[in-house]
């Protein structure tokens, strides 16, 4: 018997045209030519990874004409690809078959840095999976343009001071635009715009001159255009004031690694330039809504919610409208009850999946992250989380062993974990 799991790319670069056929249609023609190889009780899975990753089923099913007429129903999406998380999706969907044949295919027209956020730390039994690579488009040269390094200085600037944000892209691959177009968003009403030309290989720098504002948080996210590969298009920076940062940590459920999780990251966090001092409690998980609202607290870091319930979420609600942040480190279970009560209509943007390496643990931890946007709420007036400010949270990865993130937005080669409001 064998479960295979298919993994269609369908972020917007899909819709291209090679040789007159589409990309997204090329690779869902062969990707049901491989569906339709199996046999018997054999079980299939098909996992669509734009930025909004889903599958067609929670598990693989015997059941694969449901999955066939999936595959055959789907379209190209209008967002950006997130290939590592479907086939981290795709890993842990396949090892949930008793089945002792394991495939995955994988089809993308990414260049191989597509796959370089896949991630190093991969389940146990991933070793029985076989891989394919079912399509990687007709050209071995894809143009793609990749920020390189971030900088921000002076980092001491006070507010109404002045300050210069650098950033570095570094462009491959054939049929290149001339010029290199980068924004600068430091809020909702504040984007500026520059370009610099580009020439494949060759490091290109583009500059901007700003202010720094009387934000507790002067945040900024730069952006590039648009290519075959979105997830490097993206970098924030975060400038927090010197004074401390106050949090708080809570658990709901899980052991007491699950909190090391957390105090292994705020560690990491603590010692990068771009973050002040933390001072960091720990409080009970049903007495966070009551603590927050008499605190000055700026961060909640909550591991394993898994007991919440909606007076839990709804407790902490003024505080947020405030400008408190929560930050959810989740366990599967608890990632559907977050799903039920605190974002009932929207499959979330990203789920990240982290890993935490301890000495006296035989096998990673490993947590799924997630973090709500507020712009999912905007049509819907009635809902009492219209005017949440939702943090983008801190993504970082490491060299180190400790910590890894399959797909992170900013290293700490770059800069300072990013800390973002939509």
């Amino acid at each position: 018997g064998t479960v295979a799991a298919i993994v269609l790319d369908n972020s917007r670069s899909m819709d291209a045209s090679e040789g007159g056929v589409k990309r997204y249609q090329r690779a869902r023609e062969k990707a049901l030519e491989i569906l339709d190889q199996l046999r018997g009780e054999d079980e299939a899975i098909a996992v669509f990874a734009s930025s909004k990753t889903r599958s067609s089923h929670a598990s693989p099913t015997p059941y694969r004409e449901e999955v066939r007429d999936a595959i055959d129903r789907s379209e190209v999406s209008p967002f950006s690809s997130s290939f590592a998380t479907g086939v981290q999706l795709a890993l842990e969907a396949v090892l949930k078959s008793n089945l002792p044949n394991k495939e995955i295919y994988l089809f993308t027209d990414g260049q191989k840095v597509a796959f370089e956020s896949v991630p190093t730390a991969w389940p146990t039994g991933s070793d029985e999976i076989a891989g394919y690579f079912g399509y990687l488009g007709n050209q071995s040269n894809l143009p793609n343009v990749e920020i390189s390094d971030l900088d921000v200085s002076p980092l001491s600037a006070k507010p109404g001071e002045g300050i210069r944000v650098t950033v570095e892209a570094i462009p491959h691959g054939n049929d290149l635009p001339n010029k290199l177009q980068v924004s600068l968003e430091t809020g909702p009403n504040n984007r500026i715009s520059n370009e610099a030309p580009i020439a494949s290989g060759n490091p290109t720098t583009v500059e901007f001159n700003t202010t720094r504002s009387d934000e507790a948080v002067e945040t900024g996210k730069v952006e590039i255009q648009a290519d075959v590969l979105d997830s490097d298009n993206t970098a924030y920076y975060a400038l927090p004031q010197s004074r401390p940062i106050q949090l708080v940590m809570s658990q709901g459920g899980g052991s007491e690694r699950t909190l090391l999780f957390l105090q292994n990251a705020l560690t990491i966090l603590a010692k990068q330039p771009f973050i002040p001092k933390i001072k960091a409690e720990v409080v009970e998980f049903w007495d966070l809504p009551k603590y927050v609202a008499g605190e000055s607290v700026d961060v909640a870091i909550v591991a394993n919610p898994g007991n919440m319930d909606d007076r839990w979420v709804r407790g902490l609600s003024t505080w947020m409208r405030e400008g408190g942040q929560l930050f959810l480190a989740l366990g599967p279970i608890a990632r559907n009850q977050i799903n039920q009560y605190m974002v009932p209509q929207w499959f979330p943007d990203k789920i990240q999946a982290w890993e935490v390496d301890i000495k006296d643990s035989a096998t990673p931890i490993s947590l799924d992250y997630n973090h709500p946007w507020l712009d999912r709420f905007e049509d819907q007036e009635e809902s009492n989380w219209q005017r949440v400010q939702f943090w983008r949270g801190w993504e970082f990865e490491t060299p180190l062993s400790g910590l890894t993130s399959i797909n992170p937005m900013i290293t700490l080669s770059n800069g300072a974990p990013a800390l973002w409001e939509r």
